[in-house]
C-alpha cells in the first residue's frame, strides 16, 4: 500500500492532473487557508476511498479466477504494458 501510494505521488501526470484542476477550480482571488485545505483533503479522502474500494474488489474476486487464468492474466498484461513503453520510447527518441 506504501509503495502505491509514493508511486502515485511520484506519477507526473497525476500531479499536473492535480494541479490543473485545482487551477481551474480556484477562484479568481486564490483560496484561502481553509479553503485550500478543504480541497486537498477533500482529493486525498476520495482518492483514499477509491483505491480502498479498488483493494477491496479486487481481493474479493481474486480467488474467484483459477491460479492459471491469473498467470496468463499477468502475462497479456506485462506484454501491454511493455508494448506501450516501447512505442513511447520509440516516439520519444524519434521526436
Amino acid at each position: 500500500m506504501v509503495t502505491s501510494v509514493l508511486l502515485t505521488l511520484t506519477n507526473p501526470p497525476t500531479i499536473i492532473m492535480f494541479a490543473a484542476v485545482f487551477t481551474a477550480l480556484a477562484p479568481a482571488g486564490g483560496l484561502e487557508s481553509t479553503g485550500a485545505l478543504a480541497t486537498v483533503a477533500g482529493v486525498f479522502a476520495g482518492s483514499l476511498l477509491w483505491w480502498c474500494i479498488v483493494v477491496a474488489l479486487v481481493s474479493a474476486f481474486r480467488h474467484a479466477v483459477v491460479r492459471n487464468a491469473r498467470n496468463w492474466i499477468d502475462r497479456i498484461s506485462g506484454i501491454v504494458l511493455a508494448s506501450l513503453g516501447i512505442a513511447e520510447l520509440g516516439r520519444g527518441i524519434s521526436s
